[in-house]
C-alpha cells in the first residue's frame, strides 16, 4: 500500500518492525507518504529490525494458528507459527526516519464514510496537470467538510455529513495526492481523526496513522464551477446502471474521446447512436425529462466517472446542449463538460 515497488533507495522496499512494552508497530514509507499500524502484543523481548513485508506476509498469511510468535537470533527474525521460518533482516538504524504524524485538527470523521467519498471523488483528478496546475493532481480537502477532485473536463465534489470540523482559513491549499488518498481510503475504519500542519495532511485511526505532504499549489474555486443557487430548466432522473451500460455498448470500437457519442433527450426516452460515428449501436430506454428537447454530444468516459461517484440513481441538471451537464446524488456534485457538436 505504501512501499514502492521500484526505488533507488532499496530499504524503502521493506518495512520497520518494533516490538516493545505489549505493542508491536509496523512503520513502511516511500520517502513522501509515511503510515505506522500497532497491534497489542506480549512482549518478552525488544524488537527493532527492519524485514522484507513480502516475505513476512508469506509466512504468516497462511498461518492456521490463532498467534505468531517473534524472537530474534542475531539478525535472524524466527517465526513461529504453523511451523518455524527464519527471514534475515537489516539493523533499524539503517531505516529513513518517520515522517511527522503531527498537526492541528480539522476534522472527525467515521472512517468508512471518508473512505467511500475518497474513492468517488478520486478518479476525478488529473494524473498530468499542466500549466501550473499541480493541485489538480490531488483531491482537495475543503470547508463542509468538502472533498473535491477535478482535471478541467469532470469535476466530482462529495460533502461529508455529520462531521466536526474546523474552518480552514487558507483553503483551495489543501490537497493530497491521489496515492494518500487511496491508502487512506484502504485502511479507514472507526472514527479517524484529519490533521494539518504547515506541509502536511495526517489521517490518524485506531492504532494507526498515516502522514502525507500537501500538493504544493492552488486548486481552482470548484464553487464556482458548481454554482448551487442556479437554475435548471431541464432536468433527467437517471438509474445511473441503465445510461451508463447504454453509453458503454455505444462507445465499443469508436473513438469516443475526441468525437462523443450523442444522446438524445425527449419527455419520454433517451436515446444514444453511434452511427454518425461509423458504429452500429442505436438504442433507447425510458425516461421522465422535464425540459426541452435537445441532443448532447458526451464522452462515456467522464460521465462514467460522475455515475459511478452517484450510486444508484441521479439527477441530470442542463441549462442547454452546449453547458456544463450538472449531476447530483445526494451528497455528490458533479460538473461534466459536453463535447463540442459534430456537424
Amino acid at each position: 500500500m505504501v512501499t514502492p515497488k521500484t526505488t533507488p533507495k532499496e530499504i524503502l522496499k521493506c518495512i520497520r518492525l518494533t516490538a516493545t512494552g505489549g505493542t508491536i508497530t509496523l512503520i513502511a514509507h516511500d520517502s513522501e507518504i509515511g503510515l505506522s499500524v500497532s497491534l497489542p502484543c506480549d512482549s518478552t523481548e525488544d524488537i527493532d529490525i527492519v524485514v522484507d513485508p513480502v516475505r513476512l506476509t508469506g509466512v504468516i498469511k497462511d498461518a492456521k494458528a490463532d498467534d505468531v510468535k517473534l524472537s530474534m537470533d542475531g539478525l535472524n527474525l524466527l517465526i513461529q507459527c504453523d511451523g518455524k521460518a527464519k527471514l534475515g533482516t537489516t539493523a533499524a538504524i539503517e531505516f529513513p526516519p518517520m515522517v511527522s504524524d503531527r498537526g492541528d485538527l480539522l476534522w472527525t470523521v467515521d472512517g468508512e464514510m471518508l473512505a467511500n467519498a475518497l474513492r468517488k471523488v478520486s478518479p476525478a483528478a488529473d494524473p498530468a496537470p499542466s500549466g501550473g496546475r499541480t493541485a489538480m493532481a490531488g483531491v482537495l480537502f475543503d470547508n463542509g467538510p468538502t472533498l473535491v477532485a477535478t482535471d478541467s473536463k469532470v469535476l466530482i465534489a462529495v460533502t461529508l455529513s455529520g462531521v466536526e470540523h474546523a474552518k480552514i482559513e487558507d483553503r483551495f491549499f489543501t490537497c493530497l495526492t491521489v496515492k494518500a488518498c487511496k491508502a487512506i481510503a484502504s485502511i479507514a475504519a472507526g472514527e479517524v481523526a484529519i490533521l494539518r500542519d504547515e506541509n502536511r495532511i495526517v489521517a490518524r485511526g485506531d492504532g494507526w496513522s498515516l502522514s502525507a505532504p500537501l500538493i504544493q499549489g492552488k486548486f481552482p474555486n470548484y464553487e464556482k464551477v458548481l454554482d448551487p443557487g442556479r437554475k435548471f430548466p431541464n432536468v433527467l432522473p437517471v438509474v445511473t446502471a441503465d445510461l451508463g451500460l447504454m453509453l458503454k455498448r455505444a462507445a465499443i470500437f469508436n473513438d469516443v474521446e475526441s468525437v462523443g457519442l450523442e444522446v438524445t433527450l425527449s419527455a419520454d426516452a433517451i436515446s444514444v447512436d453511434n452511427r454518425k460515428n461509423g458504429g452500429e449501436f442505436a438504442s433507447s430506454i425510458p425516461a421522465s425529462y422535464t425540459g426541452e428537447p435537445m441532443t448532447l454530444n458526451v464522452d462515456p468516459n467522464l460521465i462514467g466517472k460522475a455515475f459511478d461517484a452517484a450510486g444508484d440513481t441521479a439527477e441530470m441538471r442542463l441549462v442547454d446542449d452546449s453547458s456544463m451537464i450538472y449531476i447530483e446524488a445526494g451528497n455528490m456534485r458533479a460538473a461534466v463538460m459536453p463535447l463540442e457538436k459534430r456537424a
